[in-house]
């Protein structure tokens, strides 16, 4: 399973971002590379998205699910609440994270029919930072 993260990100939680994508990855593409969880789904693309409850509220950064079957790739965009991420520190900021990408799992499993362990990745994901 290869892992791809980028982020709509607000400017002033964009650097504490950066560094908790790059850590998450790591750990994810170092120890979860080279696992198989089926054959519906090789690559998960997530866009995380932090922003105001103002913006949201205008309509902008909606969550999106999108499988792409022709390459077996996802295209996931899911928010975290923004004055949370902003108020806790470092190691909630990476759970939030971990949770969200939990849920996409979840979430791009009722998307399609092809075979995808979607629960043993959740719990690979989650014994990984815990």
């Amino acid at each position: 399973m290869e892992f791809y993260f980028t982020g709509e990100i607000m400017e002033d939680v964009e650097k504490a971002y950066s560094e908790i994508e790059n850590i998450v990855l790591k750990k994810l593409n170092t120890s979860l590379n080279s696992q198989d969880y089926g054959p519906g789904l090789k690559i998960l693309g997530i866009i995380f998205m932090i922003a105001s409850d103002e913006l949201v509220e205008e309509g902008l950064f909606n969550e999106k699910i999108t499988y792409l079957k022709k390459d077996k790739d996802s295209d996931i965009r899911l928010r975290i609440d923004h004055a949370t991420f902003r108020e806790v520190d470092l190691d909630s900021q990476i759970r939030l994270l971990v949770d969200n990408l939990i849920r996409a799992v979840r979430e791009i499993k009722k998307k399609f029919k092809e075979d995808f362990d979607s629960e043993r990745l959740a719990k690979d994901i989650d014994r990984l930072f815990n």
